[in-house]
């Protein structure tokens, strides 16, 4: 997951697609930092309900 600066919000509000913006965080490397986490369940990818009732599912099993 990614936490965003309010100053990237303007830019954020123009993307569309499910590519995300992934290239606000290349354009501004410099200020990204990383913090190691040892949970993988982060890397779920959550963002409609469908995906959500999938992963509840998965998680009731």
């Amino acid at each position: 997951p990614v936490l965003w600066h309010r100053r990237f919000f303007s830019a954020m509000s123009e993307v569309s697609g499910d590519v995300g913006a992934r290239h606000l965080i290349g354009d501004n490397e410099e200020l990204l930092l990383e913090i190691p986490m040892d949970d993988n369940a982060i890397l779920a990818d959550l963002d409609t309900p469908e995906a959500l009732a999938a992963h509840k599912a998965a998680r009731e099993r």
